[in-house]
């Protein structure tokens, strides 16, 4: 599948050189351990839009088994920082612009569901297109669209 990560220009060539290190560097990783791709390209703007050189990689990801996430990261037994589930190589989650998934039974009433795909191994991964967008018309991309990242932790 197509999918995007949003990074510096410096991290990106990195990545293209030598590959991905599944680094928790925005947070512990609230659907479990790995690295974090969306199909969305507005829903990873917060992950980029204060780099110096900000930086989208578009990449072909094979997700294998994917475990469809359900569990919220506020509540108890969550996946926040978790290895991925046995048997599967993926994990992947609906969410809404906040990040967080929808109540259970009210999918059908949300007008906008986005993603995460979270992805355990780098060969998982092929980087296909670097894209570098320019910094002033993202701030205003994201005012429209109204997100920001959540620290689980300061939800307890």
């Amino acid at each position: 599948i197509n999918a995007e990560y949003g990074t510096d220009e410096k991290i990106a060539l990195k990545i293209c050189d030598t590959g991905f290190v599944a680094l928790s560097t925005v947070d512990a990783g609230w659907y479990g351990k790995g690295i974090y791709y969306s199909s969305s390209s507005k829903y990873i703007i917060p992950y980029y839009i204060n780099r110096p050189s900000p930086t989208i990689i578009i990449s072909l990801v094979a997700p294998g088994n994917p475990y469809p996430v359900t569990e919220n990261p506020q509540d108890k037994g969550n996946l926040c920082g978790a290895a991925l589930n046995n048997g599967y190589q993926s994990h992947y989650v609906l969410v809404l612009p906040n990040g967080m998934p929808p109540k259970a039974n009210t999918y059908s009433q949300c007008t906008t569901l986005l993603d995460e795909i979270v992805i355990e191994q780098e060969s998982q991964i092929l980087p296909v297109y670097v894209l570098h967008p320019k910094k002033e018309g993202l701030q205003t991309i994201l005012d429209k669209f109204s997100r920001e990242i959540i620290d689980p932790y300061e939800l307890k």
